[in-house]
């Protein structure tokens, strides 16, 4: 336990932590250092996070190396906690997956997907495992023929419109040139 002696003689010090300059001086100085590091990495949050806990922390305190030792250190674990995301299943990797599509579509001439071998899965089966027996497998290619049938609409659909914008702008060419004749000086 601690004596009362000690506490007296505590308080009686004359370094006292909270009024000493030397110690205002360096916590302004971390705090700066601190904001405008946030200010170069384009984090403006952290920053308004450490405003408002100074402003809320200066109702209760007047002494300024408090506000700015709570603003600092609140605002620092506001920024660090929101870093820690908790997530529950299996983790994908996206990238891995994008290599594999562009892998299994070759390009032709004209920019259009050749697309036989692109519904072969990479890994081969297994010789005891047929193909009707993955009904994943099935689902998906019949999604992939889907998808490419509506991929093949969307395209002739875009050629369409090519042609309207084609046959549009020349009669906007047209009204231009018998237009210009008239305009006033």
């Amino acid at each position: 336990m601690v004596s009362k002696n000690f506490l007296k003689q505590f308080n009686n010090s004359k370094i006292n932590v909270l009024h000493n300059r030397a110690i205002l001086y360096f916590v302004l100085f971390l705090s700066t250092i601190n904001l405008i590091s946030y200010g170069l990495v384009n984090d403006y949050f952290t920053p308004t996070i450490f405003i408002l806990i100074a402003i809320i922390t200066s109702f209760f305190s007047k002494n300024m190396t408090v506000i700015l030792s709570m603003a600092l250190v609140s605002s620092n674990v506001i920024k660090q906690g929101s870093k820690i995301r908790l997530s529950e299943g299996m983790d994908t990797n996206d990238n891995n997956e994008s290599k594999d599509v562009e892998k299994n579509t070759k390009k032709t001439e004209e920019g259009v997907e050749d697309r036989k071998n692109s519904i072969e899965p990479e890994t081969p089966i297994p010789n005891d495992t047929k193909k009707n027996d993955l009904p994943e497998l099935n689902v998906i290619e019949k999604k992939y023929k889907e998808l490419l049938v509506l991929q093949d609409t969307i395209l002739g659909n875009i050629n369409a419109l090519e042609e309207s914008l084609g046959s549009a702008e020349k009669i906007v060419q047209s009204m231009t040139k018998t237009v210009s004749p008239f305009k006033m000086p």
